[in-house]
Parts: structure tokens; sequence; C-alpha cells
């Protein structure tokens, strides 16, 4: 028999093997590539299209699914040369030159990645229809058309090439370097007990000898099985503190929503733009179902960086209506003397986020002699209105009378803010919508243009958008989790694959000495059981303290965070505990006997 016959018998008896590798890369890169044609879609991540709050959720799941890749892909590359190392060494001996074998190797590996990445794109093709569409139908994002664009293939297939390439290598090199000696006897080798084996055996020396077998086969190649445990519980510690910190987000955005729209309905007469009668818009609420309880109108002015309000209307009314909740400073009155300023922070401290909180110490009014130079009196952090584009980025509230001097001067834009409230707000969608295009028409613009700039603020549509984006968010860190328990499973599961035919000599050793089939079954049940289980733990442990300490600062969420990662900790071990037992039943050392 020539060599290359017997290097094509070795192909087939293996293309089991060969399936398991290439499922394994064609479900990396067509999720990858899913990914890639969200983020690469111009449309999708222009803000004027797809909210940002709703787009910038694809870059941290991208991320995760291209770390999968790049992990997985060697992992898989020398799990398979494990598996064969003996074999190569029995080639060896057999006449095959090193090199021969390395280019052997090297060349299956392009081979097959070459099928993955093809196959990949194709699947990745198929499944992105299927991505959009539950995006744009399931979860609602509205502006998105279906477009697989061309970078999203030159992206997947330029990352995938350079690791499987940069894989393919270290593996060829590590044959190449490795003794055939070593290659042959490798998969018989045993390892010594470590101290923690010897520390149970003195603690509970009944339940060690109880399993004592199985035990003998978690011995084996414990530096090896020691990186997996590590990777599989920082893997697993992830998965619980993602789960628990994208529930807890979600939930975080309906508060934020709430917080950040005092006012069911707000919007800014500006530049001239935006100015319609107060008839009007209440004919225009009632023709859609409801009814305007309040109608308020506070005068500003602004610049390139600063809204200024006088300190009267903010104390008439701002600070002292009724229907704000979720403000963090909303009674009382400002006090600021003429030559002074308040800043005023907008934002709630308890949404996880941060913020700049730093006043500013002082300010000029205008330019030249008759500037006024103020200084600070202070700063509030408090939820005032709602939140508008055609606002500048801070907020100080003046004297009237230094109000009054500012609004003579040049370089000072005076405007009105709008803000009603209703007697439903939750059904105010018809009406917000109606008023949006009101105000467009009047305003003789684009409607991209209106929303971009002179668009209506509202609490309904800050709901909306909350929805939006945290089931968006759930949806992704559902594809990304998956991925990860099945990264983690296919960690562990590489390994006892690579060490099937020394565990077959084990069982069938067993078999010999007079062991049952269900004893052995047992002993692999045992066996399979202590691989997959015991860095779930250890992940429960690392993950509460993280989750404790990330939630305390989001609306007090710690608790619920904590008991959302202890749950997904016990549906982990409850389905971990279950497929161990079914995997030893179809382990080829058990069916085999």
């Amino acid at each position: 028999m020539r060599m290359f016959e017997l290097y094509q018998k070795r192909l087939a008896y293996h293309m089991k093997s060969y399936r398991i590798y290439f499922l394994v890369h064609l479900f990396a890169i067509a999720l990858f590539f899913c990914f890639a044609c969200l983020f690469t879609n111009q449309e999708f991540m222009d803000g004027r299209t797809v909210d940002t709050l709703v787009s910038s959720n694809i870059l941290f799941p991208s991320v995760l699914t291209a770390v999968f890749l790049a992990f997985f892909v060697p992992c898989s590359h020398a799990a398979f040369l494990l598996g064969q190392k003996r074999e190569y060494g029995v080639m060896l001996c057999f006449g095959m030159r090193k090199a021969e074998a390395v280019k052997n190797l090297m060349a299956e590996g392009a081979l097959v990645s070459l099928a993955a990445l093809c196959a990949g794109l194709a699947a990745g093709t198929v499944a992105s229809v299927f991505f959009y569409g539950i995006v744009a139908y399931g979860i609602g994002v509205k502006g998105l058309s279906f477009q697989v664009p061309a970078a999203a293939y030159g992206i997947t297939a330029l990352f995938y090439a350079a690791v499987s390439s940069a894989s393919i290598l270290v593996q060829g090199v590590a044959l190449y370097i490795r003794r055939v000696g070593r290659l042959l006897k490798e998969p018989y080798q045993y390892e010594r007990k470590g101290c923690i084996f010897c520390i149970l055996w003195k603690l509970c020396p009944r339940w060690m000898q109880r399993h004592w077998i199985g035990n003998s086969f978690l011995l084996r190649h414990k530096k090896d099985w020691a990186v997996r445990y590590v990777v599989s519980a920082l893997i697993l510690a992830a998965i619980i503190f993602l789960s628990s910190l994208s529930v807890c987000i979600h939930r975080s955005l309906s508060y934020d929503a709430l917080h950040y729209a005092p006012y069911d309905v707000a919007y800014v007469e500006l530049f001239g733009m935006n100015g319609i009668g107060q008839e009007e818009v209440f004919r225009l609420a009632a023709g859609h179902g409801v009814s305007v309880l309040e109608w308020k109108q506070v005068a500003f002015a602004r610049d390139g960086a600063f809204n200024y309000f006088p300190v009267s209307e903010v104390n008439q009314k701002l600070l002292r209506s009724e229907g704000t909740s979720g403000r963090a400073d909303v009674s009382g009155s400002y006090r600021v003397a003429q030559g002074e300023f308040l800043n005023v922070f907008p934002y709630d401290l308890q949404d996880g986020y941060e913020h700049d909180t730093a006043p500013v110490t002082q300010c000029r009014l205008g330019n030249g002699e008759d500037g006024i130079e103020l200084v600070s009196a202070g700063s509030r952090v408090a939820i005032l209105f709602n939140q508008n584009q055609a606002f500048a980025g801070r907020i100080l509230i003046l004297n009237d009378k230094d109000y009054a001097a500012l609004v003579r001067m040049d370089g000072y834009s005076v405007g009105t803010l709008h803000i009603l409230q209703l007697d439903d707000w939750k059904q105010s969608a018809g009406f917000v919508d109606a008023l949006e295009e009101m105000l467009r028409r009047e305003n003789n613009i684009s409607m991209e243009e209106q929303r971009g700039y002179y668009g209506v603020s509202s609490k309904i549509g800050s709901k909306e958008q909350a929805r939006v984006s945290g089931n968006f968010l759930l949806f992704l860190m559902a594809f990304t989790l998956a991925l990860l328990c099945l990264a983690e499973w296919l960690a562990v599961h590489f390994r006892i694959q690579a060490e099937q035919e020394e565990a077959g000599r084990s069982v069938h050793s067993l078999r010999l000495v007079g062991a049952a089939k269900r004893e052995i079954l047992g002993i692999l049940q045992w066996k399979d059981k202590m691989r997959f289980l015991p860095q779930i733990v250890v992940a429960f442990v690392l993950a509460e303290p993280l989750i404790w300490y990330t939630m305390r600062g989001v609306y007090h969420f710690e608790v619920i965070g904590c008991a959302i990662g202890a749950v997904v900790a016990a549906i982990l071990f409850g389905a971990h505990f279950f497929l161990a037992r079914e995997y030893a039943k179809r382990e080829p050392c058990y069916k085999q006997e």
C-alpha cells in the first residue's frame, strides 16, 4: 500500500470529525456575517434614519461574535490535531517525511476552511434575511431596508481568512517540532494526582472512594483540562453577568424614558420655526382623542454652548408644576442674584451613565464694553423639561435683569419652549405624529430636517424608543449568549472528543475485568458531569459580586440583578446536568461496548 493510499484511508476514517469541524466554522462565519450586515449598513448606523440608542447596541455583540470566531477556529484546529497525533506518529514511522505531514495537515485545514467560508457566507446571506426581518418587523426598528453590503462579505472573509491561516500555521509548526515518540506516546500518558485531589481524598474519603474509577478519568491531562476549566468558568461568568445586565438595562431604559421626559409633549419655537397657535394644537389634540390639560410657554435664549433661562420663568413654570415626577429637584425655588448664574444639569444620576457635572465657574454675556461678567452661584441636578435637539449642551439660569440684558445683545437666539400635559399620554401617539406633520408643513421643510432639529419630544416617543432599543438589545444578547453557551460546550466537547480513543481503551479494560455496561455508563456520566458542572459554580461565584457592583449605580437594581444571575446560573446548571447524563450515552467508547 502506498503512502498516498494510506493517507486517503485516514481521511475517509475521520470524515465524521471533519463534519463537526466544518459545521463549527460554518456556524461561526454565518453568525458573524449577520452582525456584519448590520454594522456595515450605512442606513442602519446613520443616526438620522435609526436612532443611535438602537444602532449602538450592535457594537458589543459584534465584538463578541468576532471573539467567538477568533477563539474557536484555533480551538477546533487544535482539537482536530490532538485527536490525530498518534496517527501522524504512525505514518511518520512508516516513512512519511515531516515536511510532507505538515503539508498534508495544512492542506486539510485550508480545504475545510475554504469550504466552510463559502458555505458560511451563503448560509449567512440566507440567515441575514430572517435577521433583518426580526429587527424590522418583530422588534419594530423603523426606517431600515434590507440590504447585504459588499463590505460585510469582505470583512467576514478577511477576518476568517486571517484567523484560520494563523491557526493552520501554528498547528503545522506544532506538528513539525513534535518528536515522533511523543506523538505515539501522548495519547497513553497519565498525569500524577494533584494537590486538589489529595485534599479531597483526605476531606471526604468515602465519596472519593465511591468514584475512584471515574476520578481516574478526570486525572488525565490535568494541565489541559485546567486551562479549559478556567476558560469555561470565564465564559459562563460572562453569560450570567450579561444576562443579568441586559435584563436590568431593559428595565432602566423604561425608567429613563419617563424620567427624561417629564412632560407629555414638548417642542421648541426657535429661528422663526415651529410657530403655530395654541388653538390649532388644541383642536389637533381633540381630533386624535386626547385633551390638553396644561400648556406652558417658557422663554429662553441660546448660543452655541449654553441655554439661558430667566429664574422667574423657571420658578413659576417648571419647578412648581404638577405631574412632573421623575426629576431630581423639582420643588422650592431658585435664587439667583444679579451678576450670578446657576448651573443646572438635566440628568438622573442613578441612570448608570457617566455624567459631566463640573460646573461653569464664570461666563461673559456679550462682547466689548457692553458685556456682562457673571460668576457661578452653584449648581443643581434637575430634569426640568424634555430633552430636545434644539437646545444647546448646557443650561444656565440667570437673574431676570441679566436675562433682559442678554436678549438685547447680538449673537443670541431667543426662543420659546412649549410644554404640554395631556389627559392620557399613552394614547397620544397619533396626536404627536400629527403635530410633527403640522409643524413640518408650517416650517416648509422635509421630515428629516424637522426631526433632526425642530422635532417634537414626547413621553410616548421616548417610551417607544426605549421599548425598541431594549427589545433590540435583548434580541442581540440572546444571540450572543446562545453563542457563548455553544462556545463553552464546545470547549469541553472538543477535549472529550480528543480523548475518545484513550477512554475507549479504558472502557474495554473495565469490560474485561467484569464491569457491566450499566456500571460503565455510570462512570462515564460521573466523568462528564465533572467536566461540565464545576465551572458553573465557579462562574456564579465570580459573576454575583460583579453584578452587585455594576447594578448598584443603576436605579439600585443590584438585588434584582443578583436574583436574575442566580436564576440563570440555576438554569445553566440544570441544563448541563441533564445534557451531561445524555452525553455519556452517546460517547463512542460507550456505544461500541
